[in-house]
């Protein structure tokens, strides 16, 4: 990596924060319009399980998104690059065979979590428009299908002119509901007792389905898997100060629904939103309108996150050689049709199977939080390959693997509820993956390789020869030698 490629990529920028805010948090972002009223469920509303909810989101944020992705994580880049398979290539070099496995789980898991983020994302925002009499009753389907097709068509065009708005509307998107959410925390002060890890703790241990809400609370952090997956577009510095504003703004908004919360107990939402519901209702409308617009940014930007994830896995050899357009002239911004039309088959699919964001929340987060434990184990090989102290290796291996085994369990009670979609997803991409990868190997197996130096004087014969016509694939000889002096033997080339 050249030292101008590492000062920039360390470097902080008003134009790299403003990138970094409009690029990499829209699925995070948007989780506060529907995390709450998944914990809520149909319940009756008790402080133990708003305060248990509020402290069990505010440390899953830290745990999860600031100390391993944020601190740890973005640490481990290859070359600029991060996301689970660039962190593979990282410690392939320690000979461990069997880390194949969880990298090609990981980049399945996220590739199928691709395929549900953008209808909940689009659904929750649609459906407040319920909030409102006049349309109390409408039908979002149509609306989010529309939406949907929109953003996936528009895909071919690429997206430089689109994106260059993205920033200022996602810091307009958290200003809002940071400002929002502190209003209602005004009136309510004692939520800020929720930081407090005991409530969460009693939550968790006391409340007869208080484990089991893991699965409702861990979607407050789904969209962390991109803070590291977009490292090479926006950089480290820049991540790491716009998280501290984006943290921000989310817990505002979660202690704001809170507060909320805490002055309806002993009710049901019966079908209210905790987001819209701290909305005065003059803003309602340009709420669900700016609440739309970010869950479009959210599903640009995981679209554009599983572009990249293949355009890597065909470089690892884990995925056929598909076609890859350039769309513009902006860096890194590539367009996969295939992958395209198929992630847009399964969103349509997703969206008339489960019909209701809340539908949809009962299967959301099982593929990701497998991604998540997926990429623990190879950070854990990571710090070792790094010679991290070994107090710090066994802390954070104990911590991470009971805080995260606890969310696979938890998510797994979402199998039978829906879960069951995004793991077939999965399994689809891993099949792919292993299949493709095993045909390269059983491949290689019967490359004979020869030394470069044999084949000068044929090479220089043919440059020589007149009579043979030179076009621009005379200048370039693929090869898939590991080696620099080796290429194959083209006698018994394959």
């Amino acid at each position: 990596m050249s030292q101008e490629h590492s000062v920039n990529h360390n470097k902080a920028t008003a134009a790299g924060l403003l990138v970094a805010l409009g690029i990499i948090y829209g699925d995070i972002g948007t989780s506060p319009l529907y995390v709450l009223k998944s914990i809520i469920g149909d319940e009756i509303i008790n402080a133990d399980i708003v305060l248990g909810g509020i402290s069990a989101i505010f440390w899953t944020l830290t745990l999860i998104t600031t100390i391993k992705y944020v601190t740890l994580l973005l640490r481990a880049d290859n070359d600029g690059e991060g996301g689970i398979l660039p962190l593979y290539v990282l410690i392939k070099k320690m000979k461990t065979k069997w880390l194949i496995i969880p990298a090609i789980i990981g980049a399945s898991t996220l590739l199928a979590d691709g395929i549900i983020t953008p209808p909940i994302s689009v659904a929750s925002a649609i459906e407040g428009i319920r909030a409102l009499p006049q349309f109390s009753h409408l039908n979002p389907i149509p609306f989010v299908i529309l939406i949907l097709v929109g953003i996936f068509f528009f895909q071919q065009f690429g997206t430089d002119k689109v994106g260059k708005s993205f920033g200022p509307v996602m810091v307009t998107w958290f200003t809002v509901i940071g400002i929002l959410g502190l209003f209602n925390l005004s009136s309510n002060w004692s939520v800020l007792k929720a930081l407090n890890p005991y409530y969460a703790y009693n939550l968790i241990t006391n409340h007869p389905n208080g484990f089991w809400l893991l699965g409702a609370i861990f979607l407050c952090s789904t969209g962390a898997e991109a803070l590291y997956h977009d490292l090479g577009h926006c950089g480290r510095q820049n991540i790491r100060l716009s998280w501290g504003y984006v943290k921000t703004c989310l817990v505002l908004s979660y202690f704001g629904q809170g507060a909320w919360l805490m002055s309806h107990l002993g009710t049901k939402l019966n079908g209210a939103n905790p987001f819209y519901s701290i909305m005065p209702s003059w803003f309602l409308g340009f709420g669900i309108i700016l609440a739309t617009i970010a869950a479009i940014v959210a599903s640009q930007a995981l679209i554009s996150g599983s572009f990249s994830l293949i355009n890597e896995a065909i470089r690892l050899n884990f995925w056929p050689k598909v076609k890859i357009i350039y769309p513009t002239n902006m860096k890194g911004q590539l367009y996969i049709p295939s992958t395209n039309w198929f992630l847009l088959l399964g969103c349509l699919i997703v969206v008339l199977y489960f019909r209701e964001s809340s539908n949809m929340e009962a299967a959301y987060g099982m593929a990701i939080v497998i991604t998540m434990f997926m990429t623990s184990i190879l950070l854990v090989y990571y710090m070792i390959m790094k010679k991290f102290p070994i107090s710090v290796i066994v802390i954070f291996s104990i911590v991470y693997l009971v805080v995260e085994l606890s969310f696979v369990i938890a998510n797994s009670a979402k199998f039978m509820h829906g879960g069951w979609v995004t793991i077939l997803i999965s399994g689809i991409y891993v099949t792919i993956i292993t299949v493709w990868h095993k045909a390269k190997l059983i491949k290689e197996k019967y490359l004979e390789f020869t030394k470069f130096r044999n084949h000068i004087e044929t090479l220089v014969a043919l440059s020589e020869d007149e009579s043979v016509p030179k076009y621009a694939s005379n200048l370039v000889f693929l090869t898939s030698s590991a080696r620099i002096d080796e290429i194959e033997n083209l006698q018994n080339r394959l």
